[in-house]
């Protein structure tokens, strides 16, 4: 392999680092948002005396908030990983290529 596919192989890792870092800023917005607005769903049920009285119920979408917080800190020790892996196998290369 010649320094040419591996440098082109660098931008393309360096550009999947980017790609995840824009996805880290934007679950961390949506994060914001939910957490400073007191973000709230609401819905109807149906109940009462034999199903027919109507109900409206609200509360914190607690399952979509504990989601984009896992999937934020998934994001980021995805980074993590692609910096650390791929950050050796990088300067073996380079290496070896050099030498």
């Amino acid at each position: 392999m010649g320094i040419k596919e591996v440098l082109a192989q660098y931008c393309d890792t360096q550009q999947e680092i980017k790609d995840i870092k824009s996805r880290i800023e934007t679950l961390e917005r949506q994060i914001a948002v939910m957490e400073k607005q007191g973000y709230t769903q609401q819905d109807s049920v149906t109940g009462g005396e034999g199903g027919n009285r109507h109900y409206k119920i609200e509360g914190y979408p607690y399952p979509e908030y504990s989601r984009k917080t896992t999937l934020l800190i998934c994001r980021r020790q995805q980074v993590a990983f692609v910096k650390e892996s791929k950050g050796r196998w990088w300067l073996h290369r380079i290496h070896r290529i050099m030498n």
